[in-house]
């Protein structure tokens, strides 16, 4: 079975042992099935993460991103929201801002790209 997004279809099954998880997609595993290999584990370079970006106009100055980004940093570490997050079964990382952000997106791009070109349906080349 694949899917995406929260695992909360298809963990009672699980915990129930009437369904098997097979291979696991996020780096940290799941903890209602560790014994199940990651992608990273089975030495894949693939991260299929659900990430949520926050973007500002171009040219803000930086106090105030700085500032936006420290109180959704800030924000991520109330107990409210990592409830709800865990309750939904989405994983928490550390987040990603600045050149790290910017090389997590590099590196997907061209993954993604190497996707596209396998299968056949890559429509231009980059300038």
């Amino acid at each position: 079975m694949v899917g995406g997004g929260s695992s909360l279809a298809w963990k009672s099954h699980v915990e129930a042992k009437t369904m098997r998880v097979l291979l696991v997609f996020e780096k940290e595993g799941l903890d209602y099935a560790p014994d199940a290999p990651t992608f990273e584990k089975m030495h894949y370079d693939l991260d299929t993460s659900t990430s949520v970006i926050v973007c500002t106009p171009k040219g803000i100055a930086d106090p105030i991103r700085g500032s936006l980004e420290k109180a959704f940093i800030e924000g991520m570490k109330q107990e409210t929201f990592r409830k709800v997050a865990k309750d939904q079964e989405l994983l928490l990382a550390e987040p990603l801002t600045g050149k790290a952000l910017n090389d997590f997106l590099k590196k997907c791009y061209l993954l993604y790209e190497q996707f596209i070109k396998d299968a056949g349906i890559y429509k231009m080349e980059r300038k």
